[in-house]
């Protein structure tokens, strides 16, 4: 018979006899062996070895193969390498206490070379071939653990804005939906702001385009730390923003809009050498039994327009 890459059988019987013999089949079957008198000696020899398969004697002095072999199934590192029993015990109880005890296998004395030389191969093989099916399924629980890793990523990427990190305006139309459906379903109120950076093209053209980008960062930031977790903040496009704050009236809106447009307004933006103040104007609506959320849009996009030519600085109702 040819061997299986050499693989190692450790050989544990207190008579030195038959450790002798049960060595002479080991290595005509092809394989490397470790012989052990006791369980002692055993555990000492796992602690830096892990052998393909334990042939193991149960009739043996202050510890016995049914001990040796339950402590090597508690032990993480050992509890997957096969036991065979090799005893001149016969008895049906004998027997089904080594399987229960986690024997693989059992063969009774005198032994059959061939059935012996047979048992150990079938169950080096079996080990190996769990060994590869572990090896494949952590490489696949690994494989699965990237791809949903690079799916949070690609959902994450795919709602935010890419400048500001904030949601985008794809996110938000999905968000304010949601929302729209559980105020038709639970009457839970809430409202839209849409602001927009006062002449912000003047920052751009003035300051360039990195500044202005700075800007866009920084006030993100600014308006960011100052809504609720619950509250839902995108870029809708350009220097044109959008919040939806739930559970929200139109007065509540405008109290919290007003703080941020003070916040903002009193906040030097420095970039570079420039120490920049800037200001926004807000339309705000609630939304209604009336209207369609996209109705509601437009009712704050008309009063941010209203704010716009009237002066802008401000937070205009819709």
């Amino acid at each position: 018979m040819e061997s299986l890459d050499n693989g190692l059988v450790m050989i544990i019987d207190d008579n030195p006899e038959n450790l002798k013999y049960l060595a002479s089949i080991v290595k005509k079957s092809g394989y490397e062996y470790v012989m052990s008198l006791n369980g002692k000696q055993a555990f000492e020899y796992l602690k830096s070895e892990k052998p393909d398969i334990i042939l193991l004697d149960i009739m043996m002095p202050e510890m016995d193969g049914y001990e040796i072999c339950q402590k090597l199934k508690s032990d993480e590192n050992t509890k997957d390498i096969p036991v065979i029993f090799v005893t001149a015990k016969t008895e049906i109880d004998e027997i089904v206490k080594g399987f229960e005890v986690g024997g693989v296998d059992y063969v009774t004395k005198p032994f059959n070379s061939i059935i012996l030389e047979s048992r150990i191969r079938t169950h080096i093989e079996l080990k190996r071939s769990k060994d590869k099916l572990k090896k494949y399924i952590a490489k696949l629980e690994e494989t699965n653990t990237i791809l949903e890793e690079e799916k949070e990523r690609s959902d994450y990427l795919a709602n935010r804005d890419y400048l500001t990190g904030i949601f985008n305006r794809r996110y938000m139309v999905e968000r304010m939906k949601e929302e729209y459906a559980r105020f038709l379903r639970y009457k839970e109120i809430f409202a839209i702001g849409i602001f927009d950076i006062d002449n912000f093209k003047k920052i751009n053209d003035t300051y360039g385009h990195e500044c202005g980008d700075f800007i866009l960062v920084s006030l993100t930031k600014s308006i960011s730390e100052s809504i609720r977790k619950m509250d839902c903040f995108a870029r809708w496009g350009g220097e044109e923003f959008i919040v939806m704050l739930p559970k929200t009236d139109l007065e509540g809106a405008a109290v919290l809009f007003e703080k941020i447009r003070e916040k903002v307004e009193k906040t030097k933006y420095s970039y570079n050498d420039f120490n920049l103040n800037i200001t926004f104007t807000c339309g705000i609506a609630e939304i209604s039994n009336e209207e369609t959320i996209d109705n509601c849009i437009v009712r704050a996009d008309k009063a941010l327009y209203k704010g716009k030519i009237s002066g802008k600085n401000q937070i205009v109702k819709g």
